[in-house]
């Protein structure tokens, strides 16, 4: 069975504000991320877990506590 039903969103306009920034901050992720992922394309095309290999590239670990790109720890909260 596939619903069909539209809701509509009756949103403040805070929470609207809110939605905007939430929106804004996924912009600059991704695009933080695509570059990470254009830089390391040939590594991580080898990479057996595609994944796991961007994460080890960017989120500083106890076994990994220096990622090459430490942009993303300093930026975004993860």
């Amino acid at each position: 069975m596939i619903r069909t039903d539209k809701w509509p969103l009756q949103a403040t306009l805070q929470q609207r504000q809110l939605m905007q920034d939430t929106r804004d901050e996924y912009r600059v992720f991704c695009r933080a991320l695509s570059v990470v992922v254009l830089n390391n394309w040939a590594t991580l095309q080898q990479a057996p877990s595609f994944s796991a290999a961007v994460e080890r590239l960017i989120h500083p670990t106890k076994k990994n506590p220096s990622p090459r790109h430490h942009y993303f720890a300093q930026r975004f909260y993860k």
